[in-house]
């Protein structure tokens, strides 16, 4: 296909290099695959099924058209792509004025026709490697299985202990995953033997080396970059990146800085703290449900962001209130009614904070995790 796929739009550039004479495009077969004489296409040329038999330049005067049915005055040059023919370039007029210009379109046609060639490879190279990073972050049996099998065929080797690192942005701009990869790749950050990357859910995914993913940081936290990376736990074999890639989705969601890592004791804690909401999503539903039954909507949001920065300044009400520009009584109202709704007053400080820091990303997870910064 690749003959006809890059036909149409080389014979229409082409004819505008050569004064905008008639160019057509054969295969082997001697048919017309593309022309800028539209109603020729799918009819038969002789001299373009002679010239792509022999291997050589076909010369069409006006008096010799009876022995080439279909064709017209013109020259005719063989294409070739690593040394055999793939097709024919004709250029319609008198063989002696446009043997010169024939000449010139077959050296560009040829041309681009080899650097076409010389991408597929690349391009199947591409596709192999995002179906590995599919099979690796699916995990099972079966697409393990196929996994080794990539593995092998594109000589990836995976050096343990490796993990599952994660970039995304603000807003998620079009074409952003993409460009995080293009400059990795571009700057030579990381070496496709031992790594492999690709886009998955619209975030750029990879799996690597924990060092060398960890070096990756600076992406992130450059000035302006507008990135988050979140890196897994690491693994010691590929049955392990699964999980890996689950907590790099996690700590993305949860994130409220450049880099989260696993290995980090806050950012693990608050990824088990998102792990035991999302189990815990029935109960904490129901909580919820006893909010909206007791407050107006408008409420609920200012008393959750109360509880959040409450939370986050360690029960400091005094600190609290002077971050949402709060009196201090009017702050501990606020957290006294949301406890009294749901029945904790009775519990332990401790019980009361852990479920209501679910409640805050349950609630989050399903409005969008950022809903309340």
């Amino acid at each position: 296909m690749l003959l006809e796929d890059m036909a149409n739009e080389i014979v229409s550039f082409t004819s505008e290099l050569v004064g905008g004479r008639t160019i057509n495009v054969m295969n082997t077969e001697g048919i017309i695959v593309a022309s800028t004489e539209k109603q020729r296409i799918g009819s038969f040329h002789q001299g373009a099924l002679e010239a792509a038999t022999t291997g050589k330049p076909v010369a069409i005067r006006a008096d010799q058209l009876s022995r080439y049915p279909g064709a017209r005055q013109g020259y005719n040059m063989p294409l070739r792509v690593n040394g055999s023919v793939i097709g024919v370039v004709g250029i319609f007029g008198d063989p002696p004025e446009v043997e010169n210009l024939a000449k010139l379109v077959e050296a560009y046609v040829t041309k681009s026709y080899q650097l076409e060639a010389m991408m597929i490879p690349r391009l199947a190279e591409g596709e192999l490697r995002s179906r590995l990073l599919h099979d690796l972050l699916i995990g099972d049996e079966r697409s393990l299985g196929n996994a080794q099998l990539l593995l092998q065929s594109l000589h990836v080797e995976l050096k343990a202990p490796f993990g599952v690192a994660l970039f995304s942005g603000e807003g998620q701009e079009p074409g952003l995953p993409e460009r995080v990869l293009r400059q990795i790749w571009d700057e030579r950050k990381l070496s496709a033997k031992h790594h492999v990357a690709g886009i998955e859910r619209d975030n750029a995914v990879l799996i690597g080396g924990m060092e060398s993913l960890r070096s990756l940081r600076e992406l992130a936290e450059a000035p302006g970059a507008g990135l988050r990376l979140s890196l897994g736990s690491r693994c010691k074999d590929i049955q392990e990146l699964r999980r890996s890639y689950e907590e790099a989705v996690a700590l993305d969601l949860i994130a409220e800085k450049p880099f989260s890592t696993m290995e980090d004791t806050q950012d693990r804690c608050a990824c088990l703290l998102y792990r035991a909401a999302s189990a815990e999503s029935g109960f904490l539903d129901g909580l919820e449900e006893k909010l909206r039954q007791s407050f107006r909507a408008e409420e609920i949001g200012a008393l959750l962001r109360t509880l959040e920065v409450y939370y986050a300044c360690g029960r400091s009400a005094s600190r609290a209130a002077e971050r949402l520009f709060l009196h201090k009584n009017t702050l501990q109202y606020r957290v006294r009614r949301v406890q009294k709704c749901l029945g904790m007053l009775d519990y332990s400080e401790f019980y009361r904070e852990y479920l209501l820091r679910l409640l805050l990303i349950r609630m989050k997870q399903k409005q969008g995790l950022r809903v309340l910064k």
